[in-house]
């Protein structure tokens, strides 16, 4: 929090924050929300949702940032998060919510993995363990005491203000991204446009990648879903299920280091 890095550390602590919240504390919200927008059994959906879109957030993350540093991704991020809430603020049916939590999952994916570029960028390697503690606070924090605030705002306002409040930080944070950047700085080692044609095809590969795990794992989920709401699993929702799992087990594996999943030694030793 000295005078070199405040600002930045505050941006960092204030996006990750408003992601957590929005990930985990509006457990206590969301059942008001699935009751007036006629989708209880689906309740579960909303936070599936958000989480695979994060996982596909965070596989372009990687591919963004090497090629054009953290700035644009963060910039993206918080553009998608704070789209995405609004979507969930004012949606009027349960299907607009569910949308509006993938592109604030997308958003947060993105901001996640920059964050972590900008943190190299900024800081030197001995402040970077503390920096790492606010971040870690600022995850654990909202899980403990922002479902209790969710529920306040729901009981005394209602549920659609816990997704208007978190324009605020994003507003800030974004703000405070501006004033700093040069600190950041805009441009990744691989940006230039004689980078190798190899890395471009292995970011594409990755990317298409990334999509077929988040594909898949959601059509896993609305299998499930559609399963246990009809109470049994037809041949279609048997068949959409084990397709989501075949591909998750072909394209999972390809994202991973050589090795992972044998926990063979590897890149920490």
């Amino acid at each position: 929090m000295s005078p070199a890095y405040r600002l930045v550390t505050i941006a960092l602590v204030l996006q990750t924050t408003m992601i957590a919240f929005e990930a985990m504390a509006v457990t206590t919200a969301m059942p008001s929300a699935a009751q007036e927008l006629g989708s209880v059994g689906s309740y579960g959906l909303a936070f599936s949702f958000m989480m695979t879109a994060m996982l596909l957030g965070i596989v372009l993350a990687g591919i963004w940032t090497d090629r054009s540093g953290p700035l644009p991704g963060l910039y993206a991020g918080l553009v998608l998060f704070a789209a995405g809430a609004v979507l969930c603020a004012i949606a009027p049916t349960w299907l607009s919510l569910l949308a509006g939590r993938v592109v604030a999952g997308l958003g947060a994916g993105l901001v996640i993995v920059a964050e972590f570029v900008a943190i190299g960028r900024v800081y030197p390697a001995d402040l970077r363990p503390r920096v790492f503690t606010w971040i870690s606070a600022a995850w654990v924090v909202p899980s403990v005491v922002g479902a209790p605030v969710a529920g306040w705002i729901t009981s005394t306002w209602s549920w659609r203000g816990v997704f208007w409040i978190v324009l605020a930080p994003a507003a800030l944070a974004a703000t405070l991204l501006v004033l700093r950047q040069d600190a950041i700085g805009g441009s990744g080692p691989e940006a230039s446009a004689d980078s190798p044609g190899s890395d471009r095809a292995d970011h594409l590969r990755v990317a298409r990648l990334g999509a077929v795990v988040a594909l898949s794992a959601g059509a896993v989920q609305l299998a499930i879903h559609e399963g246990q709401t009809r109470g049994s699993f037809d041949a279609t929702v048997g068949g959409v299920a084990a397709l989501g799992l075949v591909a998750l087990g072909w394209s999972v594996p390809r994202l991973l280091p050589p090795g992972t999943l044998r926990a063979r030694r590897g890149l920490l030793r």
